[in-house]
């Protein structure tokens, strides 16, 4: 350790052992380093210094795997997440982090695509377990409050399981920042907002964080912050496609449009084509009057189709941004119909203009969220 003003050594050491004993020198590294720095770590959570989840090496490295992959979002990579953490719990069945992991990733691939019906049920399974497991966890509690979001639209009850997730440990980021998209989409910005920003404040450093605030800021319509923030991710990980969209849709909805298309573009090259980003590209083209390219994209979409499930949230994008309003809630009424994840962000920005619409606000009370 090093002190950072003047770069004296704090504290340093040697640690040669075997790989089995990992957990052993993690333990120990982190009481030296308390020891030295003579500090009390509180509000940490379950698994501060000395606690840990698993015993078993083998699981502990996938499970980071899948995180790692999870964290990606290109290509397959969130299936390959979903096999990782699913074969560390098959490996340490009581590993509750490994359930919580397969939980998100199925979450996560329901939002990106993966048909509702599948995911829905993959999901609330390992949700299930996790509790089983664990039911004090922060991390328990913020994949269930993520899995009530996005595939089931349980409103009330994903906010009672995030505020459940901060209140067991107020430094879990995911939960403040997944908790904000849920109060974004019940249409309570500065709420949304507010949350954002504190989990801003506790990990400035996160390319994720800075991008979770990014999103809220452009619901607002404050495009500048938005872009700063932005710029802040690709700093730190200039090729994040997480950041990399949001950022096109930023540029989109602020009126850059050229930059929109150059960036979703590159986004929906790393992605794989994924439709996802598809849906996103073919609405930055649209709204830079590149009608040709935006009805390709929705030509490719429609093709793929007829072989694999294509969210409907993907197309009423495409048509939202041509300004086909007819179309766009269509596709709408139909992502809706399916309680498609997708449905569950992005209506203030995708979809902003259709708010107005008198079908709109129907597809909206159907889903809970007008009285």
């Amino acid at each position: 350790l090093i002190r950072v003003d003047d770069s004296s050594h704090l504290w340093s050491e040697r640690y040669d052992r075997q790989k089995e004993d990992v957990f052993a020198i993690q333990d120990e590294i982190s009481e030296r380093i308390v020891e030295a720095l003579r500090i009390r770590l509180i509000g940490r959570g379950k698994a501060g210094p000395g606690s840990r989840h698993t015993d078993d090496v083998e699981a502990y490295h996938l499970y980071l795997k899948g995180q790692h992959n999870w964290y990606r979002r290109e290509g397959d990579s969130l299936q390959k997440a979903a096999n990782f953490f699913e074969e560390a719990a098959r490996r340490d069945p009581a590993y509750t982090l490994a359930h919580v992991g397969l939980a998100n990733a199925y979450s996560s691939l329901g939002f990106y695509g993966m048909e509702p019906a599948a995911a829905r049920k993959q999901a609330g399974a390992a949700v299930d377990r996790a509790l089983a497991l664990d039911d004090d966890l922060a991390e328990v509690h913020a994949a269930k409050g993520l899995m009530q979001n996005w595939m089931l639209w349980d409103w009330d009850g994903a906010e009672r399981s995030f505020r459940a997730s901060i209140a067991r440990n107020p430094e879990y980021i995911l939960a403040r920042c997944w908790y904000s998209f849920l109060l974004d989409s019940r249409d309570r910005p500065e709420e949304a907002l507010s949350m954002a920003e504190s989990a801003l404040t506790l990990d400035p450093l996160s390319p994720y964080v800075n991008t979770c605030l990014a999103l809220n800021l452009i619901a607002q319509g404050m495009y500048s912050e938005a872009t700063e923030a932005l710029g802040r991710a690709l700093e730190m990980e200039p090729d994040f496609l997480y950041t990399l969209w949001v950022l096109g849709g930023t540029h989109s909805l602020a009126g850059r449009h050229d930059e929109a298309v150059s960036v979703l573009d590159k986004a929906a090259t790393l992605s794989g084509r994924a439709p996802y980003y598809l849906g996103w590209q073919a609405f930055a083209c649209g709204r830079a009057g590149r009608r040709e390219q935006a009805t390709g994209i929705i030509k490719e979409l429609s093709e793929r189709a007829r072989t694999e499930y294509v969210a409907p949230p993907f197309f009423a994008w495409a048509y939202a941004g041509l300004g086909e309003t007819e179309k766009a809630l269509d596709w709408a009424e139909k992502a809706c119909e399916e309680k498609s994840p997708p449905m569950a962000m992005h209506q203030g920005t995708l979809l902003g203009h259709l708010r107005s619409q008198e079908r709109f606000r129907e597809i909206r009370r159907r889903m809970t969220l007008e009285p």
